[in-house]
């Protein structure tokens, strides 16, 4: 690619110099290097664990605020979620002290139940699906 930039003869005339300039091999060999110190592990090690240490507090503060952002000021609320298969889940959604079962498919939302207010004691997510189960085991719509 520098080839193609520069002509024949200014690429002569910069690698040249660089060469002569080079220090000889026997020069590079004879140079010694030191070992590394227990205090420059340390060091480097302590970087590292700074690093880290830095990106799980980060990552628990956004997640911190991503859910204080998702139930303040929001009227709609999830009460409770289970997955029916990899793909699709059943959600309990509450709004307006009204709660909604709803289906969820990647290409589809689906209101499968309005229950006609929220209950006054916190049931359970699986009995109130038991609750519309039940009379569509019987043949008789909810």
């Amino acid at each position: 690619m520098i080839t193609r930039c520069l002509s024949r003869g200014a690429l002569t005339k910069i690698v040249i110099p660089l060469l002569i300039q080079a220090p000889p091999i026997a020069a590079v060999e004879a140079m010694q290097v030191e070992p590394i110190g227990g205090w420059e592990l340390a060091k480097v090690s302590g970087g590292l664990f700074l690093v880290i240490a830095a990106i799980v507090v980060t990552a628990a503060i956004l997640k911190r605020l991503k859910s204080l952002h998702a139930t303040h000021g929001s009227d709609i609320k999830i009460v409770d979620a289970v997955s029916v298969s990899t793909r699709d889940r059943i959600v309990l959604i509450e709004v307006d002290k009204q709660r909604v079962l709803v289906g969820v498919s990647p290409g589809r939302i689906q209101a499968l139940h309005v229950f006609a207010t929220a209950p006054a004691d916190q049931s359970s997510f699986v009995d109130m699906v038991e609750c519309v189960e039940a009379p569509l085991r019987d043949g008789r719509a909810p």
